[in-house]
């Protein structure tokens, strides 16, 4: 049975089978949005290299992707995150979060129903406290656009559920912006598959991804200061972290600077 049994165990899987990894990564943000909008930085450069954008839909599903954070393959044991911590040029909330599914190319210049037919989850598979987010890849100008999930597939209520309108920071959103996560109908935790979403207020110009994703564990870090969440004793307590998972983070800043993050991840398997 994988998993650990009492930290005595944890510690012995460390110490004496070796059983641990770590991993780092730094990333150089663009001119983000602004105090309290959340950006990606899964296409910055740094290490890992810069990702590419999702192909139109069905987009795919990501499964060890080289421009995320992986760890090798230990099946049949599991991984399970021991610390997360980070460091920036600004202050930030950071995000660490395993990027699922991506969908790209589509357009907020029109109202209307969009094509998602997202590719099918292959971790989290039962959508459960899986979220859909837009990221913002051809920057927008002249009216604040709205959105919402048109036709999506929910965790708890299944097949045509109907989310809620979320509108967009600014009629100037910029490239880079990540927004969500998009709300769901009552009762559902998560996003299993989307079929359709509907721009209901267009902008000029704007293109975006839609991205599924699933949330790790947040920590908040001052401007130069190391911060480090303990994932053992503390909630959230042991995140799984999958063979094929994509690790990366999301930051929420307190101003438009662009900002350079480094973060480190330490796992344990079993």
């Amino acid at each position: 049975m994988a998993g650990f049994v009492s930290y005595d165990d944890l510690i012995t899987q460390i110490t004496t089978n070796g059983f641990f990894d770590e991993r780092f990564s730094t990333k150089v943000g663009s001119t983000m949005q602004g105090a309290g909008f959340w950006h990606r930085t899964y296409i910055a450069a740094g290490i890992p290299a810069a990702g590419s954008e999702p192909a139109a839909t069905p987009g795919a599903a990501y499964s060890a992707d080289a421009s995320s954070v992986t760890f090798p393959n230990v099946s049949t044991k599991q991984r399970y995150g021991l610390s997360f911590g980070g460091v920036a040029t600004n202050a930030i909330t950071l995000q660490l979060h395993d990027r699922l599914v991506g969908v790209g190319g589509i357009s907020s210049a029109s109202t209307g129903s969009k094509t998602i037919s997202s590719a099918a989850l292959t971790r989290y598979t039962s959508g459960q406290n899986v979220q859909a987010w837009l990221e913002v890849t051809t920057a927008s100008t002249t009216t604040q656009a709205s959105t919402h999930l048109l036709s999506y597939t929910g965790d708890v209520n299944g097949a045509a559920q109907v989310g809620a309108q979320l509108s967009w920071p600014a009629a100037a959103t910029v490239k880079d912006c990540a927004i969500g996560p998009m709300p769901l109908a009552a009762g559902d935790t998560g996003v299993k598959a989307c079929s359709t979403m509907n721009v209901d207020t267009a902008n000029t110009a704007g293109v975006f991804n839609f991205v599924q994703l699933r949330p790790l564990v947040t920590i908040p870090i001052v401007a130069s200061q190391w911060n480090e969440r303990d994932l053992v004793l503390q909630i959230a307590a042991l995140p799984r972290i999958f063979d094929t998972a994509c690790l990366g983070v999301y930051m929420m800043p307190a101003a438009v600077t662009a900002t350079t993050v480094s973060w480190q991840i330490r796992t344990a398997y079993e």
